[in-house]
Formats: structure tokens, C-alpha cells, sequence
């Protein structure tokens, strides 16, 4: 899974709706350190969103 978009305000977020809309970006963002480790970069900039509204 890509995105999962969860429409409610942060005081409304369980535990387990945080861990689902957070799982993916982390897996993701581990891919890419696991794939980009044998890589001489000097650095790497990675932009996540997380938005909440009122």
C-alpha cells in the first residue's frame, strides 16, 4: 500500500489508525535506505506529508 488516507482530526486518531497511515511511509523510506546503501551519496533529502485538519 501506497497511501492511506484517514480524514480526522488528530485528537480523533487511535493508535492503530496512526500506525496505518505511518506503516507505509516507514516501509517505504526503509526501501530505500536498503536499496541506496551500496551508493557513494554524498546525502539524501526525502519530503513526507502528514496533514492533519481541524
Amino acid at each position: 500500500m501506497v497511501l492511506k488516507l484517514l480524514d480526522r482530526a488528530f485528537a480523533q486518531i487511535s493508535i492503530e489508525d496512526w500506525e496505518t497511515v505511518i506503516s507505509p511511509k516507514v516501509h517505504g523510506t526503509w526501501s530505500l535506505h536498503k536499496a541506496l546503501a551500496a551508493e557513494n551519496l554524498d546525502f539524501f533529502h526525502s519530503l513526507q506529508l502528514l496533514l492533519w485538519t481541524r
